[in-house]
């Protein structure tokens, strides 16, 4: 019988390995209705995970142990913030936790019960200087200055996301500029 050379890509279809396991996960998250950069965070944090493991030679998801866990934690501490090491924990846990309660399978324990999750960073991002703000305001000038007030003063009352808020404050700094 010959045998049959299969190759790096070709293995990962396999059931049972842990990039089959992260298929089904983006699967589900995707078939849940997730939002397209929720569904981006975890394919990221996961492909990272996944091929630290292949580093490891690590492929079958009951390979993955508590001490392999925290080898991928000290892994992403050499290059991220406490904050970025707990994303990553968070991906991975939800992963693990979905293939338990999807597969039921007899006699795995979830290894990630075992690791506790990092603490995330404790320092809050400094909020925009009330004098920043009034120069924002004051920069809200021409045939748009209604809206562009609006719009300002509306991401600083709600709190919108950073990402949105920092657009918008950049563009009305171009403004200013002007």
């Amino acid at each position: 019988m010959s045998q049959v050379k299969v190759s790096q890509p070709t293995r990962f279809i396999f059931s049972g390995t842990v990039r089959h396991i992260q298929a089904g996960f983006i699967l589900d998250r995707q078939a849940r209705g997730l939002a397209k950069g929720t569904v981006n965070y975890y394919l990221d944090e996961l492909t990272r995970f996944s091929d630290f493991l292949d580093s490891q030679g690590v492929i079958a998801i009951e390979e993955i142990s508590p001490d392999v866990l925290r080898r991928y934690l000290l892994f992403l501490g050499a290059t991220r913030n406490r904050g970025g090491v707990h994303a990553g924990y968070r991906a991975v846990r939800a992963m693990l936790v979905w293939y338990e309660d999807e597969f039921e399978p007899d006699g795995w324990k979830n290894p990630i019960r075992k690791v506790k999750a990092p603490s995330p960073k404790d320092d809050p991002l400094p909020g925009v200087s009330l004098e920043d703000i009034f120069k924002m305001v004051d920069a809200c000038n021409g045939s748009n200055a209604g809206r562009d007030w609006g719009i300002l003063l509306a991401l600083v009352d709600t709190g919108a996301r950073a990402r949105l808020c920092m657009a918008t404050i950049a563009l009305l700094k171009l403004r200013m500029q002007n």
